[in-house]
């Protein structure tokens, strides 16, 4: 469960809706919002909190941002600006009582800024806007509609915009809620999502 974070001063709040843990978060920088973005596009992250833990470090107060569950492993991301994550990761490796107890706990430590969510700029909107979709209409993808985009996907690569075409009678954005859902989710698999803006000729295939 998250802690009661208290709102900080002149600081955007972000409130966000997570397709993956089915519920709403409270991000307090667009750092953390971006970070937050990468979880949700990681088909290896199973799952993550915000804000689990917070420790007390040469007597400066830090927030963990996420734990995440990834690969059978689980990791304490903490995301900062990236003037301050050298200092940051001086400090953790210092920190020899918290990082023993990591060590007993299965627990990593990460540090995490800029230079890791905007490596791809493209994607990172991408995936935006892919959230959005997810977040707006997930809720009414099917079961038959998903397997319905597979097969459609089996002979890929294909547009999103012929499988779409292909779904007769299912709304558009349902469609494209279940393409981005099995994308996430690592049964569909598209190359350029990563490198070309988001759009009906972007070409998918099963994974």
């Amino acid at each position: 469960m998250p802690l009661a974070r208290p709102l900080p001063q002149k600081q955007h709040v972000f409130y966000v809706w997570s397709p993956k843990l089915k519920r709403q978060l409270r991000l307090f920088s667009r750092l953390e919002l971006e970070a937050w973005v990468l979880l949700e596009a990681d088909p290896s992250v199973k799952t993550f909190c915000e804000y689990p833990s917070r420790f007390t470090l040469n007597g400066r107060i830090y927030y963990v941002s996420f734990w995440v569950s990834s690969a059978g492993a689980a990791t304490f991301w903490f995301v900062v600006p990236s003037d301050e994550s050298l200092s940051l990761r001086t400090t953790l490796g210092n920190a020899a009582d918290l990082v023993s107890w990591g060590a007993r706990n299965g627990i990593g430590l990460k540090v995490v800024d800029e230079t890791d969510t905007r490596k791809h700029p493209v994607g990172l909107d991408n995936w935006i806007q892919i959230i959005h979709h997810l977040a707006a209409n997930g809720q009414y993808v099917t079961e038959p509609l998903l397997e319905g985009v597979l097969i459609a996907a089996k002979a890929g690569p294909v547009s999103v915009d012929a499988i779409v075409n292909h779904q007769q009678g299912v709304d558009r954005e349902i469609c494209l809620a279940a393409i981005f859902q099995l994308i996430q989710n690592a049964k569909l698999k598209c190359e350029d999502l990563m490198s070309y803006p988001l759009s009906n000729s972007l070409l998918v295939a099963a994974a």
